[in-house]
Order: C-alpha cells, then sequence, then structure tokens
C-alpha cells in the first residue's frame, strides 16, 4: 500500500560464528531477511519478491520458508536470480523437511546451522 514494502522476519547478523561471519562478509548482510511463504509451490514471482527486498540495505542473502521442498525450476529462478544480478543475489529455500531436520539437530545436540552451511554449499555448488 502506497509504496510500502514489508518483509516477513529479519534477524540481525552479529554472530561470531565463521559461518555467519562469512554471510556477512560475502553477501554485505548485516540482516538476514526470511520471506514465509504459505502456498503448495513457490513460483517465479515468489523469487522476484524477494530478489526485490535484497540489495545495499539488508545485503543479499535471503532465505525464503515454505512448506514443501522446492523442484528443478524454482531452483533454476534461484540461480537465475543469482548469475544475473550484480552484486549477486542469493535465495536460499528453507522448507518443512529442512526445518524438522534442524530442530531434530538442534534436539540431539547438534549445531542446526550446519544444516544451512549444506544448503549453502550446494547452492554454491550447483549454480556453477
Amino acid at each position: 500500500v502506497d509504496g510500502t514494502e514489508r518483509r516477513d522476519i529479519i534477524f540481525t547478523n552479529d554472530s561470531n560464528e565463521p559461518f555467519w561471519s562469512e554471510l556477512r562478509s560475502r553477501h554485505l548482510s548485516p540482516l538476514i531477511m526470511f520471506e514465509t511463504k504459505n502456498t503448495t509451490a513457490l513460483d517465479s514471482s515468489h523469487f522476484n519478491q524477494m530478489a526485490s527486498y535484497l540489495g545495499d540495505r539488508i545485503g543479499t542473502l535471503g532465505f525464503i520458508v515454505t512448506r514443501n521442498s522446492v523442484g528443478k525450476p524454482q531452483q533454476k529462478k534461484a540461480y537465475s536470480i543469482y548469475n544475473d544480478s550484480n552484486p549477486r543475489k542469493m535465495i536460499l529455500v528453507l522448507s518443512n523437511p529442512d526445518l524438522l531436520n534442524m530442530l531434530d539437530m538442534k534436539c540431539s545436540g547438534k549445531n542446526p546451522m550446519r544444516h544451512l552451511q549444506k544448503l549453502y554449499r550446494a547452492f554454491l555448488t550447483g549454480v556453477q
């Protein structure tokens, strides 16, 4: 309304953990944004919306949180945004299975950040 942009969740990225420090440095991300989508499937408009929010003020890394895992077309859209943006904007998707895995890790005394690292590395490997 009237040009107002509303983001769902924004966290400050002031962790001393090496992974979060790397994200802060590499993606100029003093903040980490999460967009939540309660939908059966993501489409290009969801990725375009997230990409429009990323930039100088927030940083170039964001997460879309959704119920279902994404397929190849959605992953290709995320890769396309990464490859076609300058600076490069990275959009990672967290689905219910990812969140459940992270909760299980936390409950068993493991660090759920490791799952995010895995998703991050998979994106960097896949985008090539």
